[in-house]
């Protein structure tokens, strides 16, 4: 996802005219590429399931979907959200269970993996708000890497 970052030009290593700045360095600790800005309620953020799309993070029935399972998961990110009172609400749709999510162009990983259930839970709560008890803050805090931006 483009977020006005402009290429450097060939020949002088000076931005385009038109203002902005270069794109910062390879491994200085900016955003990932591609990543999603869940803070950013305009453009949808599309879930995947090994590429194909399963619905838009911040719709309840998507949310539901993603915390039940990672709740049936029982990974220690789980263990931790019942902790604070996180219930699961519906079955979750047994696809979750096996296959390769990603956030947009974020690749998330395989629910039931610590990273993979942390960066959900992060990006639920930054997206919807909080699950009980728990935001975003709660989320990162807990599970250092979760969030992305």
């Amino acid at each position: 996802m483009n977020r006005g970052s402009r290429e450097l030009s060939p020949a002088d290593g000076k931005p385009p005219r038109g203002g902005g700045r270069p794109p910062a360095p390879p491994a200085t600790g900016g955003p990932e590429r591609g990543a999603p800005d869940p803070f950013d309620h305009g453009p949808p953020i599309v879930v995947s399931i090994d590429g194909k799309p399963f619905g838009d993070l911040g719709s309840q029935a998507i949310d539901e979907q993603l915390l039940s399972a990672v709740l049936q998961s029982w990974s220690e990110v789980a263990e931790w959200l019942v902790g604070f009172g996180a219930v699961a609400t519906t079955p979750p749709d047994p696809q979750l269970l096996f296959g390769w999510l990603s956030l947009d162009q974020l690749a998330i990983g395989q629910i039931g993996r610590r990273h993979a259930d942390a960066r959900l839970a992060w990006a639920i709560t930054a997206r919807s708000g909080p699950l009980g008890v728990v935001t975003y803050e709660h989320v990162e805090a807990a599970f250092p890497g979760a969030a992305w931006l």
